[in-house]
């Protein structure tokens, strides 16, 4: 199955089923409880959630910008994960039981991570990133020989 008909088909899928797949076990996106928040450091992580909010109009969402210490590309690896950790807390605090991490630099730097030794302080909370969407996304629409690629070194040195 190529992977257009396996994207196709997942997205049938989630119009099915909107708790499927990334959702935390047991949450359910039609729960008047459900929200998500996104994280990034500074404000291009709008544009996802301009994106969230034109695909499901509906669903409670929070975002939180770390400005105060942008831009994250030349900080320690260490660095990136505290401060990446801080904002998913934050939106946690504020109930939200699933983070995307909006932020290339911190997904590439911090996400695995948070996913394997720091989220199990949340039960029933996820994190997730944006680079493999992003490039799948990309993969799947835009023609080899046009891919254009943001070249931020901390991302570079991760993937």
């Amino acid at each position: 199955m190529s992977f257009r008909a396996k994207r196709s088909e997942a997205e049938k899928s989630l119009r099915r089923d909107p708790s499927a797949s990334c959702l935390p076990a047991g949450t359910d996106a039609r729960d008047d409880n459900f929200m998500i928040g996104f994280f990034d450091s500074g404000i291009g992580g709008l544009t996802i959630l301009e994106a969230v909010h034109r695909r499901l109009p509906d669903l409670e969402t929070r975002y939180v910008d770390d400005r105060a210490h942008a831009p994250y590309g030349g900080r320690s690896r260490e660095e990136l994960l505290e401060l990446t950790w801080a904002g998913c807390k934050a939106l946690f605090e504020q109930r939200c039981r699933l983070v995307i991490i909006a932020c290339n630099t911190a997904s590439a730097n911090a996400l695995r991570e948070i996913q394997q030794r720091r989220l199990f302080a949340y039960p029933g909370r996820n994190v997730l990133g944006i680079i493999r969407p992003t490039v799948e996304e990309l993969l799947a629409r835009v023609p080899v020989d046009r891919r254009p690629f943001h070249d931020r070194d901390q991302t570079k040195r991760r993937l």
